[in-house]
Protein backbone atom coordinates (compact mmCIF):
# COMPACT_ATOMS: atom_id res chain seq x y z
CA UNK A 1 0.00 0.00 0.00
CA UNK A 2 2.69 2.38 1.01
CA UNK A 3 4.41 1.87 -1.50
CA UNK A 4 2.11 2.20 -4.40
CA UNK A 5 1.25 5.82 -2.81
CA UNK A 6 4.44 6.57 -2.69
CA UNK A 7 4.99 5.95 -6.47
CA UNK A 8 1.81 7.90 -7.27
CA UNK A 9 3.09 10.65 -5.40
CA UNK A 10 6.20 11.00 -7.04
CA UNK A 11 4.66 10.88 -10.47
CA UNK A 12 2.57 13.93 -8.84
CA UNK A 13 5.49 15.74 -7.87
CA UNK A 14 7.19 15.33 -11.25
CA UNK A 15 3.92 16.42 -13.29
CA UNK A 16 4.15 19.47 -11.06
CA UNK A 17 7.34 19.98 -11.51
CA UNK A 18 7.60 19.88 -15.47
CA UNK A 19 4.00 22.03 -15.83
CA UNK A 20 5.81 24.71 -13.68
CA UNK A 21 8.39 25.08 -16.47
CA UNK A 22 6.34 27.25 -18.81
CA UNK A 23 4.52 28.85 -16.51
CA UNK A 24 7.23 30.36 -14.73
CA UNK A 25 8.85 31.35 -18.21
CA UNK A 26 5.59 32.62 -19.31
CA UNK A 27 5.86 34.97 -16.04
CA UNK A 28 9.74 35.78 -16.70
CA UNK A 29 8.30 37.26 -20.51
CA UNK A 30 5.29 39.19 -18.92
CA UNK A 31 7.99 40.62 -16.13
CA UNK A 32 10.44 41.77 -18.97
CA UNK A 33 8.04 43.07 -21.55
CA UNK A 34 4.94 43.52 -20.10
CA UNK A 35 3.35 44.28 -16.31
CA UNK A 36 6.40 43.20 -13.86
CA UNK A 37 4.15 43.61 -11.24
CA UNK A 38 1.90 40.58 -13.03
CA UNK A 39 4.63 38.46 -14.05
CA UNK A 40 6.36 38.57 -10.71
CA UNK A 41 2.35 36.86 -9.20
CA UNK A 42 2.86 34.43 -12.13
CA UNK A 43 6.45 33.71 -11.65
CA UNK A 44 5.31 33.34 -7.55
CA UNK A 45 2.72 30.99 -8.71
CA UNK A 46 4.61 28.91 -10.66
CA UNK A 47 7.35 28.46 -8.06
CA UNK A 48 4.88 27.68 -5.35
CA UNK A 49 3.67 24.63 -7.64
CA UNK A 50 7.38 23.71 -7.97
CA UNK A 51 7.80 23.38 -4.18
CA UNK A 52 5.05 21.59 -3.30
CA UNK A 53 5.45 19.42 -5.60
CA UNK A 54 9.12 18.64 -4.49
CA UNK A 55 7.18 18.49 -0.93
CA UNK A 56 4.94 16.46 -2.35
CA UNK A 57 7.77 13.74 -4.04
CA UNK A 58 9.44 13.63 -0.66
CA UNK A 59 6.49 12.39 0.90
CA UNK A 60 6.14 9.92 -1.37
CA UNK A 61 9.72 8.94 -1.76
CA UNK A 62 9.52 8.37 1.82
CA UNK A 63 6.68 6.09 1.51
CA UNK A 64 8.11 3.93 -1.05
CA UNK A 65 11.41 3.53 0.98
CA UNK A 66 8.81 2.40 4.12
CA UNK A 67 7.39 -0.24 2.03
CA UNK A 68 10.45 -1.50 0.50
CA UNK A 69 11.41 -2.32 4.09
CA UNK A 70 11.02 -5.46 5.36
CA UNK A 71 10.17 -5.72 8.76
CA UNK A 72 11.93 -8.30 10.70
CA UNK A 73 10.74 -11.55 11.92
CA UNK A 74 9.58 -11.19 15.06
CA UNK A 75 7.62 -12.88 17.38
CA UNK A 76 4.09 -11.86 17.36
CA UNK A 77 2.49 -10.25 20.70
CA UNK A 78 0.19 -11.51 22.92
CA UNK A 79 -1.10 -11.27 26.33
CA UNK A 80 1.54 -11.35 28.77
CA UNK A 81 2.00 -14.76 30.47
CA UNK A 82 1.56 -16.27 26.86
CA UNK A 83 3.85 -17.66 24.24
CA UNK A 84 4.51 -16.11 20.79
CA UNK A 85 5.70 -17.81 18.24
CA UNK A 86 7.52 -17.83 14.85
CA UNK A 87 7.74 -20.67 12.75
CA UNK A 88 8.15 -23.55 15.40
CA UNK A 89 9.61 -21.44 18.15
CA UNK A 90 7.84 -19.94 20.86
CA UNK A 91 9.36 -16.86 23.20
CA UNK A 92 8.33 -16.22 26.24
CA UNK A 93 6.66 -12.82 26.20
CA UNK A 94 7.99 -11.64 29.51
CA UNK A 95 11.62 -11.75 29.32
CA UNK A 96 11.78 -12.79 25.90
CA UNK A 97 13.30 -16.22 26.19
CA UNK A 98 13.18 -19.08 24.07
CA UNK A 99 10.71 -21.99 25.16
CA UNK A 100 10.46 -25.37 24.49
CA UNK A 101 7.58 -26.97 23.09
CA UNK A 102 6.77 -28.86 26.83
CA UNK A 103 7.38 -25.96 28.91
CA UNK A 104 4.68 -24.67 30.98
CA UNK A 105 6.75 -22.30 32.70
CA UNK A 106 9.64 -20.26 31.33
CA UNK A 107 13.27 -21.51 32.61
CA UNK A 108 14.80 -18.15 32.55
CA UNK A 109 11.93 -15.71 34.53
CA UNK A 110 9.07 -18.41 35.81
CA UNK A 111 6.43 -16.33 34.06
CA UNK A 112 3.86 -19.00 33.24
CA UNK A 113 3.15 -19.92 29.31
CA UNK A 114 -0.68 -20.59 28.22
CA UNK A 115 0.00 -23.01 24.73
CA UNK A 116 -1.98 -21.69 21.59
CA UNK A 117 -2.18 -18.59 22.04
CA UNK A 118 -1.10 -16.94 18.84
Amino acid sequence: MKKGVGILLIIIAVVAAVASQPIHQQGLETYLFEDSDKGRIIMTAADLVKYVGIGIGAIGLALLIAGLIKKSDSPAFTPKGGAASTSNKLFCMNCGNALAAEDKFCPNCGESVTKGVT
